[in-house]
């Protein structure tokens, strides 16, 4: 039910959240109607103002936020995971993205591992940046690319002052990269796999160069040097 709850679909999360709730948890049923309108499109910004403003007036009770973050931090990016178009579906976006600099570290890292958590990434660095083809399909390029737009979306918002926090999307983010550079004109038939290619790879290296802007201290990517190098420079 946790996994649904950070599904891009409102009805979806709607099923997911009332089925959470009849385990009758109480922190859960105590924030029932704010996480209720946190899926509501005509409630959503108020509700995200109410929870995260700094006054007295704080909806979520520090005692009650461990245990409350996780469901809200899934609702948030069940309804991040929308293209840059216009409408309803982009405002709600913005209003996620806009709240991330509010939360704590903790918490933007659960976001920002929500979106990579169905990339295989870590198979990738253990066996030596190989990609089998296998591993190629259409589903696999739409979950990067939803990733992806999402982070770009996250970089901007965070700017320089979360830069530890951004490396939690290093690896996962040069994965993607590293599988936008494999030859795939010989190994698939999907319509338009090119085309969505092509645009993982442009807004992957958008995602990594604004990585490099907003970070003060470099010396936090020592550890990547190398694997940067291997997947993004020496191809080219």
């Amino acid at each position: 039910l946790l996994v649904l709850l950070g599904s891009r679909s409102t009805e979806v999360q709607k099923l997911a959240l009332d089925g959470l709730l009849s385990y009758h948890d109480s922190v859960i049923v105590k924030y029932r109607d704010n996480l209720k309108n946190l899926l509501d499109d005509t409630l959503f910004k108020d509700e995200i103002t109410n929870m995260f403003t700094d006054s007295n007036s704080r909806t979520i009770q520090e005692q009650d936020e461990i245990k409350l973050m996780p469901f809200v931090i899934r609702i948030f990016f069940g309804r991040a995971q929308t293209p840059a178009t216009s409408g309803i579906k982009k405002s709600r976006k913005h209003a996620v993205i806009s709240c991330l600099p509010n939360l704590s570290d903790t918490y933007i890292s659960e976001f920002l591992r929500l979106g990579c958590g169905k990339i295989d990434y870590d198979h990738f660095f253990q066996s030596n940046h190989k990609i089998e083809d296998s591993e190629f399909s259409l589903i696999t390029i739409r979950r990067m690319l939803g990733f992806v737009n999402v982070l770009n979306s996250s970089l901007v918002a965070l700017g320089s002052k979360f830069a530890s926090v951004i490396l939690t999307a290093i690896r996962p983010l040069l994965f993607c990269i590293a599988m936008s550079y494999h030859d795939l004109s010989q190994h698939h038939k999907e319509a338009h796999m090119d085309k969505m290619v092509s645009n993982l790879r442009q807004q992957a290296m958008k995602c990594l160069n604004s990585i490099f802007e907003n970070t003060e201290d470099a010396s936090i990517l020592l550890d990547f040097v190398d694997d940067i190098h291997s997947i993004v420079l020496r191809p080219r």
